[in-house]
Parts: structure tokens; C-alpha cells; sequence
């Protein structure tokens, strides 16, 4: 029993330590009339998840769409030039994406898409929208996202770039 309340501490402890992942001391900060502390050691690499270019997410704050990365720069998969990209709701989100254009990438002028692009959701609860396609040359797409929310309205949508390098 002592074992399990130590273990629940400890526990207790590290969840504690996520809330935030800036280190280091405080300094004020005047924003109009309040002044607001900010921790000046940076932040703690190892509290966030490393970043891959083919797996970026999506947060929903207010009602707007915030992506983690931008633009997104994702990675050939080593045979063939193949790549996919998979972008993430929150689990557990009240948040999906629609069937079709969840994810649309547009072509621009000099700058075609790539014409084995397929996207598509994936999973029960349409958390997950992924794109496929062959890296053919270097090109850069904007792209709209589309999220919905638990009555299947449409929230702002959002155009950030794909880079392939």
C-alpha cells in the first residue's frame, strides 16, 4: 500500500511539471496595464514532441484552427520518393474532419500538384486526414483545412503551406 501512495506521489509530481514547458526564472513584462511574468530560460526540448515534417497537428483554440508547424516540410519516404502526410485532430476532441477536403492542397500557376495526389480521413472518428503522393520535383502548395465541430459545422478554415523540398 505504502508503495502504491509513493508511486501515486511521484505520479503527482511529473504531471505537475508538464503544465508548462518554459524553464527558468521570472522576469515582468508591461502588456498595457498589467504586467505579466515570463519565464527567460527558454524552453524544455525534451517536453515537446521532436518535429516531423510528416506528421503535423492541428490545435483548436477559440474556435480557429492553429497548426504546430508552418509550413509543413514533410519527408520522402526512402523507396521510391513516395510521401505521407498524416495532420491530427486532438483525440478525445469533440473536432473532425470532413470526408472530402478535409485537406485540399491547391495547384498554383508553374506549380501543378503532384498527379498521383490522393487524400482522404482515416480512422471511425475522422481524427486523422492524410495525403499520399510521389515527389517529383521541388514545389510548394498552399492548402485549406477543414475542421468541423461535434454539430458538424464548419469552423474557419485555415490555408497554411506545403514545402517540398
Amino acid at each position: 500500500m505504502n508503495k502504491l501512495i509513493g508511486i501515486a506521489i511521484v505520479l503527482a509530481i511529473g504531471v505537475s511539471g508538464c503544465t508548462t514547458v518554459r524553464i527558468g526564472p521570472e522576469e515582468p513584462v508591461r502588456v498595457g496595464n498589467k504586467t505579466l511574468l515570463v519565464r527567460t530560460g527558454g524552453y524544455d526540448a525534451n517536453a515537446l514532441p521532436k518535429y516531423d515534417g510528416n506528421v503535423p497537428n492541428l490545435i483548436i483554440t477559440n474556435g480557429q484552427i492553429v497548426i504546430d508547424q508552418e509550413p509543413v516540410r514533410p519527408i520522402p519516404l526512402a523507396e521510391g520518393n513516395l510521401v505521407l502526410v498524416t495532420w491530427a485532430l486532438p483525440a478525445g476532441s469533440p473536432f473532425s474532419f470532413p470526408d472530402e477536403n478535409g485537406i485540399q492542397l491547391v495547384a498554383s500557376e508553374g506549380n501543378p500538384l503532384p498527379a498521383d495526389l490522393k487524400c482522404a480521413t482515416l480512422g471511425a472518428e475522422k481524427r486523422i486526414y492524410y495525403c499520399t503522393y510521389t515527389r517529383t520535383r521541388p514545389g510548394q502548395w498552399k492548402y485549406n483545412i477543414r475542421v468541423r465541430d461535434s454539430r458538424g459545422k464548419d469552423l474557419l478554415r485555415l490555408d497554411p503551406f506545403v514545402v517540398q523540398m
